[in-house]
């Protein structure tokens, strides 16, 4: 039975004289091996007894290795089970896809794997979304790799082609040479790094569409994969698979209730003489649904105005149909009825008759033409907020919710307006974004005191930076009109040091009202200096610069969105340093120097240039 010589050589060395082979088998007939006797120097020969023994030993010994296996099984089965619990927790516990992939590459690598990645098919891309290493040492070079496209593009379509077959690819044994030509150059050090010498990936899939894959990865000689590490990986996979597509599902619900939100809002607000509005509307981030909040503006004929806020119970596309038709018919119904109670009774009519189970909060009111009065009603919304002398007040006024307004008998109110005053119209998502709404009153309370908000050009913007820190869960819509029209020159950069490129315009301007050009280099060189300020402390911040000339002399407002900081009245110590020169040169050129800090937002630095109207004097 030799295979060849050297085989035949050690057999004889082996001088065997008798020999006995019994399988190792199961009294259900599993068979696990075998077991071979053999007598040599003692020249016994084995008989009948002698092989019964054996087989009695070698049953015995199968059946040992058939309880190891089970027992063995069961372990399996029962980290399985465990670690699919916490995966699946963990996937749909939130609705952050990024945040939630991330987890499970953690939860993955702390218990199964040396790495493990996510990635995402985006168009023809593959794109690495979450990955961890089990080595915290290994940290920086895993947030490189995060969010790149590691392989070139044959590559990269030959993988996003064999994930579509949605069968699981395994290499017990990874070729570096040939790993390291797949990617790209400037990821290649990285890659090569990570020392990956075996690797398993399973594609995500839903139905028709491929979302990419999970890539799991030994890194250490010492383990490769088998067949046995396929079921878990395709497991978790498959619950990845689920929540991505939940995830694109609700995306998708998202952006068609965004859409026709969008669509359902006023394209254009009027900015008819003696008033200004600015809005802005903030979808929900949290739950990841639109509501159906809204704002309203609209000059009727004879150059009165109709404003109006609401917000629908729910959400989701429903909502933003129902805030659909309610924001039309007020919008309508003024053509022949100018009192704001009416206006609300009209739309609880459309409501009830369409959509009976629905609740709507609104307020609306009514500007006179020329602009002297508003008139107001109210549908159990939010009191607006009147901000007049340095003061703030509720426009107070009581009445049931849209949907339940036959049972009230609620009038409407009126308040005389002055130049100067202004108003915001907001729903209860502006104070209630950290379900504290107390806190949420005092924030916003405190932000439209501030000398920022009269000199802003978007104050509704401003007011939902300042107010909503992070995403809300709710929608949030906020209307700002603001009476009276100063004169003044306005402009707004995202990055301040485009801002710089402003002085021109900015001189231009000045030579507009005044003919000094001693006086008027003073102050290009103060507008330079203000908005140096801002480079400095909070680079790349967006600022608003606004030149108020209701005055004699005009006044420049800087707003920004930066750090605290604190200005200095004299010059610093270091006579050579870069910080507190610029604010201390303004000081002694420009009266009456002012820095407000706007709660939860940012800076407002305000001066008064030293030029007057007309070669007016000094």
């Amino acid at each position: 039975g030799a295979e060849d010589a050297e085989h035949l050589r050690l057999l004889k060395l082996l001088c065997m004289h008798s020999v006995m082979m019994v399988p190792l088998c199961t009294p259900e007939g599993d068979v696990y091996g075998g077991v071979t006797l053999v007598s040599a120097e003692s020249g016994r020969l084995f008989n009948k007894t002698d092989l019964s023994i054996a087989d009695s030993v070698a049953r015995r010994a199968a059946i040992a290795i058939r309880n190891a296996k089970i027992l063995a099984e069961e372990k399996r089965t029962s980290r399985r089970l465990r670690f699919s619990s916490k995966a699946s927790q963990m996937l749909f516990e939130s609705l952050d896809l990024k945040q939630t992939l991330a987890g499970v590459a953690k939860l993955i690598v702390s218990e199964l794997v040396d790495l493990c990645m996510i990635a995402k098919i985006d168009g023809d891309a593959l794109r690495v979304e979450a990955i961890a290493h089990s080595d915290p040492a290994m940290q920086p070079l895993i947030d490189r790799l995060r969010g790149q496209r590691l392989l070139r593009r044959q590559a990269e379509r030959n993988l996003i082609e064999s994930l579509k077959t949605n069968r699981p690819q395994m290499q017990r044994n990874v070729d570096q040479t040939q790993l390291l030509s797949a990617v790209w150059p400037y990821t290649a050090a990285d890659v090569a790094a990570l020392n990956i010498k075996s690797s398993i990936a399973v594609p995500l899939h839903s139905g028709p569409t491929t979302y990419g894959a999970l890539l799991a990865y030994y890194t250490t000689a010492r383990r490769s994969y088998n067949e046995e590490d396929l079921p878990l990986l395709i497991e978790i996979a498959n619950r990845v698979s689920i929540t991505m597509a939940n995830a694109e599902a609700l995306e998708r619900e998202r952006r068609i209730a965004a859409t026709f939100q969008q669509a359902s809002l006023p394209s254009l607000i009027p900015q008819p003489q003696g008033v200004h509005f600015n809005a802005v509307y903030s979808p929900a981030g949290e739950e990841g649904e639109i509501g159906g909040d809204w704002y309203d503006a609209i000059e009727l004929d004879d150059g009165s105005l109709v404003i109006s806020v609401g917000d629908v119970s729910g959400q989701g596309l429903s909502a933003a149909v129902i805030m659909s038709k309610v924001r039309h018919a007020m919008a309508v119904v003024p053509l022949h009825e100018r009192e704001p109670a009416r206006i609300l009774d009209s739309a609880d009519w459309v409501l009830r008759k369409r959509y009976p189970n629905a609740l709507v909060t609104a307020f609306v009111g009514v500007i006179s033409a020329d602009r002297k009065t508003l008139r107001y009603a109210n549908a159990g919304h939010p009191y607006p907020l009147l901000r007049r002398d340095g003061e703030v007040t509720e426009l107070k006024s009581f009445g049931l919710p849209l949907g339940l307004r036959p049972f009230d008998v609620a009038g409407s109110e009126e308040i005389a307006i002055k130049e100067g005053d202004m108003l915001v119209l907001y729903t209860d998502g502006l104070t209630e974004w950290g379900r504290d709404w107390s806190a949420g009153e005092t924030r916003l309370r405190e932000v439209v005191l501030t000398e920022a908000m009269i000199h802003s050009h978007e104050p509704a913007r401003l007011i939902e930076s300042a107010c909503i820190p992070r995403q809300s869960h709710d929608d949030v819509a906020i209307l700002t009109v603001t009476f009276g029209e100063p004169p003044r020159w306005w402009l707004k950069a995202e990055d301040p040091r485009a801002a710089e490129h402003a002085r021109s315009e900015f001189v231009d301007y000045l030579r507009q009202h005044a003919t000094d050009d001693t006086l008027i280099a003073a102050s290009e060189l103060v507008f330079g200096e203000l908005l140096s300020n801002v480079v400095r402390h909070a680079p790349g911040c967006p600022v608003e610069v606004q030149v108020d000339w209701s005055a004699d002399r005009p006044s420049v407002h800087v707003i920004d969105c930066g750090p605290a900081f604190d200005m200095r009245r004299s010059l610093p110590d270091d006579l050579l340093s870069e910080y507190g020169r610029g604010l201390f040169i303004v000081q002694q050129i420009c009266d009456d120097l002012q820095v407000e800090r706007v709660p939860g937002y940012g800076n407002h630095v305000s001066v008064t240039l030293p030029v007057s109207r007309n070669d007016g004097s000094l």
